[in-house]
C-alpha cells in the first residue's frame, strides 16, 4: 500500500468484503493517539457512518488517555444500537487498551496482544522521559513495610533480649525514635503536591476505563491499572481472555485484512505518526466514481478524514495542541 493512503485493488476487494461480512463501517487508527486525532474523528464520524456496527483495526503504542477517551465515546454514540469489534494483529497498548475497553468484542490474531493500562507520567527533572505513575505509590508503600519493620525488629529485641531487658514503654519509644532518625530524611524528600497529582493521575484511567467499558469482567480494570509489573507488559491473545468477556481468534477476511493493512500500520508505529482512516467509505466513494450508473454520486462522498485539508494526503496528528502530559 502505498503511504499516500490510497487504496489498492486487493486492499478495496478486502475491506468491501469484511464489510458485508460484518454489516460494519470499518476504520483503521495506527500510531501515536494524540491530539488532533480526536477532534478529526468527531468532526468528520457522522458523515462516515453508514452501517449499524463497526470495526476498528487498532495498532498504537499508546498515547494520551484523554484523546482515548474521546475518541471511543465517539464511537460509541455513533454505534450505540450496533456493535463494535477492536481487531488486534499487533500492538495495541495503553491509551489503545483502554479504547479496546469500549469495544464489544476483542479479535485477537496470534501477533496481537495488549498492554497494561498504568498512566505514565513526566519524570521529575528529565525531559521527554516518562515512568508510571505507580512508581510512586509503590515506592511508598515499601518504605511504609521498612518502617514498619525496622519498628518491630528493635522493639522485640530490646523488651525480650537476653542482654537487654527493657520495659514495653521504654522499647517501644526507642524503637519509635530510632526509626524516626532513620527514616525521616527519606520521608523528607517526599513532595505531598507531586503526590497529590500522581494519585489523580492513577485514577485517571481507572475513571475513564469504568465509563466506556463494555466487554469487561470483574476486576478487570483494576488489574490493568494496578497489577501489572511494567507498563510494557505482553496480554496476548490467552490472557486477554481471562479479562474480556468476548475474545476471539479473527476470521479468515478479517486475517486477510490485516495483512493487506499491516505494513501501513507497522509504518505509522515506526515513524510515530498518527492516522485515521475510514476504509469502507474510501472503497463505497471508490465504487461510486467508477459505477457509470451512479455518476455523480462520487463527489457526494466524504473524504477520507484529513484530506479536506492540506496537499491532499492524510493529515498526521501531531502534538502541538496543548494537552495535560499523562500518557497512557
Amino acid at each position: 500500500m502505498s503511504r499516500s493512503g490510497s487504496l489498492t485493488d486487493d486492499l478495496r476487494h478486502a475491506v468491501s468484503v469484511a464489510s458485508e461480512a460484518y454489516q460494519a463501517d470499518i476504520v483503521s487508527i495506527f500510531g501515536p493517539i494524540s491530539p488532533p486525532l480526536d477532534e478529526d474523528l468527531v468532526r468528520t464520524c457522522a458523515a462516515r457512518t453508514h452501517k449499524g456496527n463497526l470495526l476498528l483495526i487498532l495498532s498504537t503504542r499508546g498515547g494520551n488517555p484523554h484523546v482515548a477517551y474521546r475518541i471511543t465515546r465517539c464511537f460509541q454514540r455513533h454505534y450505540s444500537h450496533g456493535k463494535i469489534s477492536v481487531l488486534i494483529d499487533a500492538q495495541c497498548e495503553s491509551a489503545g487498551t483502554l479504547i479496546a475497553l469500549g469495544a464489544n468484542e476483542i479479535l485477537m490474531s496470534e501477533a496481537g496482544y495488549l498492554g497494561p493500562l498504568d498512566t505514565q507520567v513526566r519524570k521529575v527533572d528529565e525531559v521527554g522521559e516518562m515512568g508510571s505513575a505507580l512508581t510512586a505509590d509503590q515506592a511508598l508503600e515499601t518504605l511504609r513495610q521498612e518502617t514498619i519493620r525496622y519498628v518491630t525488629d528493635h522493639f522485640v529485641k530490646m523488651r525480650f533480649g537476653q542482654e537487654i531487658s527493657m520495659t514495653t514503654r521504654q522499647a517501644a519509644d526507642l524503637a519509635s525514635r530510632l526509626a524516626i532518625g532513620l527514616f525521616e530524611p527519606v520521608y523528607a524528600q517526599i513532595d505531598p503536591m507531586r503526590l497529590g497529582e500522581i494519585n489523580r493521575s492513577v485514577r485517571l484511567a481507572s475513571e475513564y476505563a469504568r465509563r466506556i467499558a463494555r466487554n469487561a469482567k470483574r476486576d478487570t480494570i483494576a488489574t490493568l491499572v494496578n497489577e501489572y509489573p511494567s507498563h510494557v507488559f505482553v496480554i496476548d491473545r490467552e490472557e486477554a481472555a481471562q479479562l474480556f468477556n468476548e475474545v476471539r481468534a479473527p476470521s479468515d477476511e478479517l486475517t486477510q485484512l490485516s495483512d493487506l493493512l499491516r505494513e501501513e500500520a507497522r509504518y505509522a508505529i515506526r515513524t510515530n505518526k498518527s492516522s485515521i482512516r475510514f476504509l469502507s467509505c474510501e472503497a463505497a466513494q471508490h465504487s461510486a466514481s467508477v459505477d457509470p450508473n451512479t455518476e455523480g454520486a462520487a463527489s457526494s462522498m466524504p473524504h477520507a478524514v484529513g484530506r479536506q485539508r492540506g496537499n491532499g494526503r492524510n493529515r498526521v496528528a501531531g502534538n502541538s495542541r496543548s494537552r495535560p502530559q499523562e500518557q497512557g
